[in-house]
């Protein structure tokens, strides 16, 4: 090839390569602005363009499928025929359908046929009935009948059916790889029935076997079958296969298809792989226009509520539900939309399974759509304008009642595009102009009026404009509102004078420099609350704002809530900054006012009074329920800060007053120069003034005013008073720390000093007498929500008689200590016995009450308890109780006396919770194999284990612990046992089992017999083992699974395994094998024939194979060329029959010779011809000769002229069939007579059954389908009357047998024609339409009436006594239980009803009963019972006996009682029992009283003196009459004079030196008073002496100390210690070891003389120290000891001991403690595991990297923020490489990244992260391309194009080298 040629052919190839790349689609890649595409013909197609989709796969055109049908069914676009398509069926119709049940042979037609004929076939009948089963009415219109040609083998001829659905044809002998639909020749050839529609293999589905209509050629019983996937094939008529037909849509009312299925909801719709067809309507759906701008869309005239506007384009599809006049916006259809450019529009709806359209059209002008919200109203215009080319129609707006428009509301509407707003008023504006564009405005919300006013004319007496409200005219008005948060306000002007407002649920919160409700200073007002109400103003305005009035008045009342919050120097109700609070009075409500509001550091106002320098005069509360906040500086009741002035009186209420800082809780502010003057009265007051100011007084030094005459006061920071204040007392209970804050005295009214007293009241009385004189409180003192009933009184300095209740005593006035004060109590530490010490708790000795009241406990001297225990407590801590008195009305609570000691330590902390490792299973494992942690034993070790998890029972013996240690509330401690039970998990783990295989090998050759399971032992497992087959897959990587053992050849293993048993795991082993092909063998031969008779079949035989896959080919010459063409000339002929190999077997061919021999032609079948009716398909003639073809011809006379052109007129007619001669048969003719006869009308119920049920309506008309005469169906109606058919004059209603009879009149062109149909009208199942129901009533009321409804029929109600009984129609009278039933009677149209019984009541009247004014029972306790008669009492109504009952009152209860007889408080009720009609009833208790009677006792000891002994006085003897009681010994002592004795109560009987007096005290019982005697004594001084002698034990550092003994006769024993015998002795026990002495010693007391001992040496010994156990250490097979570092103060006996032996080894070591002073140096034993010699463990790597997100074009550097590190190396980030990288910051999308690390050592890792690259945002006048500058140039936003140009430059490149290259050759 010479140079010019190759560099031509080179040019060629790039430009052809550059052109051919030019030409790809171009999709962009850069992302500008979203804009629509048209979608594709595969998402929309027009009715036109479904007719080029086919399933054709030769002719290069697409496929298609299409929805059709019940169940959403797919059908395929076979092709299209007569300007319409033919669909073929995507999936089955119906599966398992027999193409006849058996093989006999049937007529058709007048002629014999074979089973596989289809026009005789069942299978015919049962597509025919899919026709009208599976499609609705309105799809059956849409389906064209379709005549179709089938072969007859048994007749040798080919037949035509009609019918809208049908079945392929397909042919065996065309390889079968397509089958073919639509209509196909008439021509008797069957070689050319499969010229139709093609549908080929790939669209067959995949369902097995799909039947065809055509018959196997050869196999009488055989029909053919397309089997999915693979070809046609034949198979018995009695097999069964699946139902796939096919019909032809008729296109004419279809507009379009679309891929979005029909719209039954709003969104998106998906995208589906099947046309949804699109009809024309015969009714208007509605108008659809599209914009000027192409942004919204009209819609008009929709009449069907279930309409949708649907819009299509290449990114989805959408649907909207639309009404009437509506205008749908591009966002309305989805966000993603901005505009309908480039999409298809249509409204469509759905009826009867067919989806009726109407496409979209453009319009001129704009849309207009105006959003109305809620409380607006359209008054003028329209707000859905369409189509506006100038002006609107103006649009006016009107505002609801109640609601307004808020200031600039016209300037928040937005979208207006070319419109404007005029006439704006507060109640409404009008929307004008020409639009610009499409107009989509949505009003913003207007303000509603949040108040609603009674009373009054609005405008006249009240105003309300622009959320403000306000009261002009005197009257009583109501302002409510519903409790939402609103920045409305209230104004009351001057002119309103006076009058009442209620307000009612107001919520206000208005801003800076506002007051929500305002109130003129000259007005008397009332403002009455009522549910709950709140004020908010947010800084220096009041809430209720009351400015320096004067003249008028404020007043507060109701029962409702009010809070108030304010801040910066706005009193909450009261005055502004700087200005007073005067004239307000509080009446009632319940109130919260908080002046601090949330402002921090600025100047405050009172909660009720003066704002900031504002004062307070004339404040009054006279009630209601008040917490007030002040601001800071100032009071919360009273006047603000700074110079103000005030006067308050409190006469009751409820008060919580508190200040923030610097002002007095009530009073006045910080500061304030001014007196202040506080009157209080009565109610219940808390004061807290934080700091800076008294609780109650002033803020500053001016001499205040402050009266107290009444009232509960209680101080809770500083008191009453400033410093200079005067605090004049004249009742009330005051709790408070001081009055005044210098300590002023307070005083009453004659000038006299007051000093403080409390005195308790556990009654809880409001009212106590000083003196006679009455003090009362207004309820209990309230602190931090706690209560105190005690009073707190101001008394001058005198004693003082009081009396609280029944109970009288002297508050004694000790000049001394100027206090009211009373002797102490005779109460020692030695009384305080710690009873048991718990870890959690301690329980005291209990101390009895005695005169003083009862003794109450403390751990802290403060917080006292009555109950000896105290609980919650922390473990191992010394805490110190305390005992007093509590005290009672006579006496204050005592001096406390302590004692010390110490909880013990909690058990949980040295008790480790037991748990083991798992323990694989072996024969024998038993419990004791199985090791616990330290302290614990199992219960029972030697039980056997086995594999599984199953708990054990553990003990732990706490009995050396208990001393120091509190075991209870430790999970499973047993006291009585001193143990810990506990149940540990034991896991013992199930052994492996092992499986040998005894087969030597599986290999085989195959023989269509599965291998052999092979040959296996199982040791260990019990279970047998089983086998699973796996075949290794085509790419010989993966083994897939078999349902059996195989037997096809291939590389196969078979897994054995085994089950888990009890013990055993299950086990697992692989044998791998190979079955191999083997050689097939195959016979073949074929009869001769005679030519034109039938060609006979191959008979052949296959070792290995189905001989249906054998493959026949036909040659004139044995070495010839062969073809599948069956011979049919005269002659030798060679078949070959072939056998293709499988995977099982090999290829195999032979071959075998025949004869055809010359044949004499006949006529085989006389023509005949079958006349038909006018305006039907006309009849073929038929006619066969034995060779050649037929050819008819016709003509109006038998010897007349014939053609073939066949008559369509009524009339005579003659046929001639005619076969020319040729040279192996003579010509045949033959001429017959035909008629063609006037049509028939038809007439065909479209129902088969039109039986109805009994419903009360006619009949309605049948529907009937009529073909032929054009005049009306006439109905007529008969009924059956048992001789025959009777007319009616109507369609009948009621129940019978009836016939209609539908007729029509012959026309012109048909005849007339009638039909009838018999039905029925049977009977109707009758029902409740309301169940039975009856209500209870009262025996003598009036009948309650029961109530039912039956669907027919008229009901009727019975009654029984029993639900089982006999009903009548009587209503009962007496009470009782009842029962009634409702019933309908039955007839001839409807069944009868009875329903279930339901049960009512008659109820018992109600009786009376009580006793007679008369009756009195009081008496003295006499032994005998009180008796009660029926004569005592009154009684009414039922006639049953009266019985009477006894109670008695215990403890404030009633408990019943047989009898009244012994002493005490009764009442007794009579009981008159209830008889058939009437109830029982119970009289009011009459109370009664049953008196004690008197006791005597008497001392019978002579004498009671003794000398003293330490023992107590012996209790003397006595005799007791009377009670029965208990007898109490009480003891006296004398502390006086023997002339002027003083007997003071002893706790128990005296032993000490004394003179003493016994009281014998006999109690009185339930029947008898108390009695009492004395009798006098002396106790003289004893003498002294040891009875045990000191000892004492040494003990070990850090125990707990021994406690040395030793014991006197008298008195208690002390103990000392000291380092030296006679040294310095001290009461410390010694703690640290060494050797000590102690010594005992008895004080001398009045009783007894004192001891000393001599001092007794002891020691304290060094304590073994404890350490924590060293664990886990491992040494290395034969490495020294000193290769393990142990803990500090562990040491190794010998270091330089190997271990030689594994396993776990024990070896000593030192242990030293820090103390050695007081801790033993010991040796311990330490556990080592021994194992193999390690090598250095290398730790692995570690990469730190996590997933990013970026945007498109951003810059992306992968080792950014990545990390590694190593446990051996540090930090190896440097050493990071990046082993992949796919990210294209070019591209949105995801993308990974592979990083890898490797340590020093060779240890290596990678990670791999995810990073996403997200497109750009969108930027039209910055990203987008500009289009306008490109110069022509083609910019395709991706490289498509420069790849062209890039292909080119290289191309160029190549040829500018070649030639340099050549022309330096030449040079050379």
């Amino acid at each position: 090839m010479n140079q010019r040629s190759l560099m031509k052919r080179v040019s060629a190839v790039l430009m052809a390569a550059a052109l051919t790349i030019s030409t790809f689609p171009q999709f962009h890649t850069n992302v500008y602005a979203a804009e629509n595409q048209l979608p594709t013909k595969e998402q929309f197609a027009t009715a036109e363009e479904l007719k080029t989709f086919d399933t054709n796969d030769q002719d290069g055109k697409n496929p298609a499928k299409v929805y059709f049908g019940n169940n959403d069914q797919q059908w395929w676009i076979a092709g299209s025929q007569n300007e319409n398509v033919t669909l073929f069926a995507a999936s089955p119709l119906e599966i398992s359908v027999q193409f006849n049940p058996n093989k006999d042979e049937r007529e058709y037609n007048g002629q014999t046929v074979y089973s596989n004929h289809y026009g005789a076939s069942d299978i015919k009948g049962t597509v025919k009935g899919l026709e009208t089963s599976y499609f609705t009415h309105a799809e059956q219109v849409l389906m064209n009948e379709t005549t179709i040609h089938t072969n007859d083998t048994k007749n040798s001829s080919v037949y035509s059916t009609t019918d809208k659905l049908y079945l392929a044809y397909g042919e065996y002998y065309y390889d079968g790889q397509y089958i073919t639909v639509g209509t196909n020749s008439s021509d008797n050839d069957i070689q050319q029935l499969s010229n139709g529609l093609r549908v080929d293999k790939s669209y067959w589905g995949n369902s097995g076997h799909l039947w065809l209509r055509a018959p196997h050629m050869t196999y009488n019983n055989n029909a053919l079958v397309a089997r999915s996937g693979k070809r046609v094939l034949n198979t018995d008529v009695d097999s069964r296969g699946a139902l796939v037909p096919a019909f032809e849509l008729n296109l004419s009312s279809v507009i379009f298809a679309s891929a979005a299925p029909a719209a039954t909801s709003e969104g998106t719709l998906a995208t589906n792989d099947a046309f949804t067809l699109r009809h024309k309507s015969q009714t208007d759906i509605g108008i659809a226009t599209i914009s000027q701008a192409k942004g919204s869309i009209a819609v008009t005239d929709v009449t069907n509520e279930n309409t949708y506007i649907v819009v299509q384009n290449s990114q989805g599809a959408w649907a909207k539900k639309v009404s009437s006049n509506d205008v749908v916006f591009a966002s309305d259809i989805d966000s993603s939309l901005t505009s309908f450019e480039n999409c298809k529009i249509w409204l469509e709806t759905t009826s009867d399974g067919i989806t009726y359209a109407e496409e979209a059209t453009q319009g001129s002008g704009h849309n207009v759509k105006v959003n109305v919200g809620e409380n607006l109203t359209v008054t003028d215009g329209n707000t859905l304008q369409a189509n506006v080319s100038g002006n609107i129609t103006e649009i006016t707006i009107t505002v609801n009642d109640g609601y307004y428009l808020p200031d600039g509301y016209t300037d928040t509407i937005q979208g207006l595009n070319g419109l404007n707003v005029k006439d704006v008023t507060q109640n409404g504006f009008t929307i004008t102009g020409t639009p610009t564009s499409d107009v989509n405005i949505t009003l913003p919300a207007v303000g509603k009026e949040y108040f609603t006013v009674e009373g009054g004319v609005r405008n006249q007496e009240w105003t309300y404009s622009n959320g403000v409200l306000t009261i002009q005219k005197p009257g009583d008005y109501k302002i409510s509102a519903d409790g939402s948060e609103s920045n409305n306000r209230i104004v009351v002007a001057e002119e309103f004078k006076s009058g009442n407002i209620t307000i009612e649920n107001i919520n206000l919160k208005v801003g800076y420099n506002i007051s929500p409700f305002e109130v003129n200073n000259t007005v008397d007002l009332t403002i009455i609350l009522s549910g709950n109400n709140k004020l908010y103003s947010e800084a220096i305005r009041a809430g209720i704002e009351f400015n320096d009035s004067t003249t008028g008045h404020l007043t507060i009342d109701g029962t409702g809530a009010l809070e108030i919050r304010t801040s910066e120097g706005g009193a909450a109700i009261g005055g502004a900054p700087h200005k007073s609070g005067n004239n307000i009075t509080i009446k009632n409500g319940n109130i919260k006012l908080d002046a601090f509001g949330q402002v921090a550091n600025q100047p405050g106002a009172a909660g009720i009074g003066g704002g900031y320098q504002g004062s307070a005069n004339n404040l009054v509360i006279d009630g209601g329920n008040i917490k007030a906040l002040s601001g800071l500086y100032s009071a919360a009741i009273g006047a603000g800060a700074d110079n103000a002035y005030g006067d308050i009186t409190i006469n009751g209420g409820t008060i919580i007053a508190e200040t923030s800082q610097g002002g007095a809780a009530i009073g006045s502010g910080y500061n304030c120069q001014n007196p202040i003057k506080i009157t209080i009265n009565g109610g219940n007051i808390t004061a807290n003034a934080k700091q800076y100011a008294a609780d109650i007084g002033s803020g500053a030094d001016q001499a205040s005013e402050i009266n107290i005459n009444g009232g509960t006061i209680t101080c809770e920071t500083v008191g009453v008073g400033g410093s200079n204040d005067n605090v004049v007392i004249r009742g009330g209970s005051i709790k408070s720390p001081v009055i005044s804050l210098e300590n002023k005295p307070a005083l009453n009214d004659k000038g006299e000093q007051l000093y403080p007293i409390t005195i308790m009241n556990e009654s809880g009385l409001n009212e106590i007498s000083i003196d006679g004189a009455q003090f009362t409180k207004d309820g209990n003192h309230i602190s931090n929500n706690i209560e105190d009933s005690a009073f707190y009184l101001y008394l001058t300095e005198e004693d003082h008689k009081v009396k609280i209740g029944d109970k009288e005593f002297v508050a004694v006035w000790d000049n001394d200590s100027k206090q009211f004060i009373q002797k102490d109590y005779p109460l020692s530490p030695q009384d305080i016995q710690i009873e048991k010490v718990y870890k959690d708790r301690i329980v005291i000795k209990s101390i009895e009450e005695s005169v003083y009241g009862k003794a109450e406990y403390s751990l802290d001297g403060k917080n006292y308890q009555e109950s000896n225990m105290f609980t919650g407590l922390e473990a191992d801590t010394e805490y110190t109780v305390y005992v007093r008195y509590k005290g009672n009305n006579s006496y204050v609570p005592s001096k406390p006396v302590s004692v010390t000691t110490k909880t013990l330590k909690d058990g949980n902390g040295i008790v480790k919770e037991p748990s083991v490792k798992p323990t694989v299973y072996h024969d024998g494992l038993k419990l004791s194999d199985v090791k616990l942690p330290n302290g614990w034993k199992w219960e029972n070790e030697e039980t056997s284990l086995f594999a599984g998890t199953k708990n054990h029972s553990v003990l732990f013996d706490t009995t050396n612990y208990e001393a120091e240690y509190d075991f209870t509330g430790v999970d499973g401690y047993s006291a009585d046992n001193h143990v810990i039970q506990r149940t540990v998990e034991v896991e013992v783990q199930k052994a492996e089992t092992v499986i040998n295989v005894l087969t030597d090998s599986m290999d085989k050759d195959y023989n269509k017999n599965p291998v052999n399971a092979p040959e296996v032992e199982v040791i260990g497992n019990t279970n047998s083992p089983t086998f699973e087959w796996f075949v290794i897959d085509s790419d010989g990587t993966s083994w897939l699974e078999c349902d059996e053992a195989p037997k096809n050849a291939g590389k196969y293993k078979v897994v054995i395994k085994v089950a888990a048993d009890d013990n055993y795991k299950s086990g697992e082993k692989e044998v791998l094998f190979n079955i191999s092909k083997a050689d097939n063998e195959l016979t073949v031969s074929l009869n001769d024939w005679v030519y034109g008779e039938k060609a006979n079949t191959p008979n052949v035989t296959a070792k290995f194979g189905d001989i249906e896959d054998v493959v026949y080919t036909y040659s004139s010459e044995e070495n010839g060329k062969y073809t599948t063409d069956i011979p049919t000339n005269v002659g030798t002929w060679y078949i070959k029959a072939t056998l293709k190999g499988t995977d099982n077997y090999n290829d195999v061919t032979v071959i075998e010779n025949f004869n055809i021999s010359k044949a004499t032609n006949t006529w085989k079948e006389d023509l005949s011809i079958t006349g038909w009716t006018y305006n039907e398909k006309a009849n073929t003639p038929t006619a066969k000769a034995q060779f050649g073809e037929v050819t008819f011809t016709y003509s109006s006379e038998e010897n007349g002229t014939y053609t073939s052109k066949v008559p369509k007129n009524a009339g005579t007619y003659y046929v001639k069939a005619s076969v020319a001669g040729t040279k192996n048969y003579t010509g045949l003719e033959s001429v017959i007579s035909f008629t063609i006869a006037k049509a028939d009308t038809t007439l065909t119920f479209e129902k088969e059954n039109i039986d109805k049920t009994y419903d009360k309506n006619a009949i309605s008309e049948p529907m009937v389908t009529k073909n032929g005469s054009g005049n009306d169906i006439v109905f007529e109606w008969y009924i059956a009357d048992g001789n025959g058919w009777q007319k009616l004059d109507n369609a009948p209603s009621d129940v019978g047998a009836y016939k209609v009879v539908a007729s029509v009149k012959e026309d012109t062109n048909y005849n007339g024609a009638s039909i009838e149909k018999e039905f029925s009208i049977s009977m109707a199942d009758n029902k409740w339409t309301k169940e039975l129901s009856i209500k209870d009533w009262t025996y003598g009321e009036t009948a309650s009436a029961p109530s039912a409804a039956a669907k027919y029929g008229d009901v009727v109600y019975t009654y029984s006594n029993s639900k089982d009984g006999t009903y009548t129609s009587d209503v009962p009278v007496n009470a009782g239980t009842w029962y009634v039933k409702a019933s309908v009677a039955e007839t001839a149209n409807y069944a009868g009803l009875e329903s279930a019984p339901v049960s009512f009541e008659i109820k018992k009247a109600d009786s009376s009963i009580k006793f007679k004014d008369s009756v009195a029972l009081d008496k003295v306790y006499d032994t005998n019972a009180v008796v009660v008669t029926e004569e005592q009492v009154e009684k009414t109504g039922s006639t049953g006996t009266v019985s009477f009952t006894f109670e008695k009152k215990v403890n404030d209860e009633w408990k019943t009682v047989e009898s009244a007889t012994e002493v005490g408080t009764y009442r007794v009720t009579a009981t008159l029992a209830e008889d058939n009609n009437h109830t029982s009833v119970t009289s009011k208790p009459l109370e009664f009283t049953i008196t004690k009677a008197n006791s005597a006792v008497t001392i019978t000891t002579p004498s009671l003196d003794k000398a003293y002994d330490g023992n107590a006085v012996t209790t003397p003897e006595y005799t007791i009459s009377g009670s029965d009681g208990n007898v109490t010994i009480k003891w006296q002592e004398n502390t006086g004079s023997v002339d002027t004795p003083k007997w003071e109560d002893l706790k128990s009987a005296p032993s000490t030196v004394g003179t003493y007096r016994v009281v014998v005290e006999l109690a009185g019982n339930d029947n008898y008073n108390p009695a009492s005697t004395t009798s006098d004594f002396v106790i003289s001084q004893a003498t002294n002496t040891w009875t045990e002698e000191l000892s004492i034990t040494g003990w070990t550092y850090n125990e707990k100390e021994n406690v040395p003994t030793a014991k006197a006769q008298f008195g208690d024993v002390t103990f000392t210690y000291s380092s030296e015998e006679n040294g310095t002795y001290t009461n410390e026990v010694p703690k640290n070891a060494g050797t000590y002495y102690v010594k005992a010693t008895v004080a001398g007391t009045e009783n007894y003389t004192g001891l000393e001992s001599t001092p007794v040496a002891f020691e304290i010994a060094k304590a073994i120290p404890a350490y924590e156990k060293v664990t886990g250490l491992v040494l290395g097979q034969g490495q020294a000891l000193s290769k393990i570092e142990l803990p500090e103060q562990f040491k190794w006996v010998d270091e330089t001991m190997t271990a030689d032996e594994l396993g776990t080894h024990t070896f000593k070591a030192v242990y030293t403690p820090e103390d050695t002073a007081n801790y033993q140096t010991i040796e311990v034993e330490i556990e080592v595991e021994v194992v193999p010699t390690p090598v250095a463990i290398n730790h692995v790597p570690t990469i730190n990297a996590s997933d990013k997100t970026i945007a498109v074009g951003d810059k992306f550097a992968p080792l950014k923020d990545v990390t590694a590190n190593d446990k051996e190396d540090g930090d190896l980030t440097s050493k990071i490489k990046v082993i992949k990288n796919t990210v294209d910051t070019k591209k949105a999308g995801t993308y990974e990244v592979t990083y890898q690390v490797t340590d020093s050592q060779g240890a290596s890792i990678t990670k791999t992260i995810k990073v996403t690259v997200k497109a750009a945002p969108v930027n039209p006048g910055k990203d987008k391309p500009d289009n306008d500058k490109n110069n022509g140039s083609v910019e395709t936003g991706d490289r498509t194009n420069l790849l062209l140009w890039e292909v080119m430059l290289i191309g160029s490149s190549i040829i500018l080298l070649y030639s340099l290259y050549r022309k330096k050759r030449k040079t050379q």
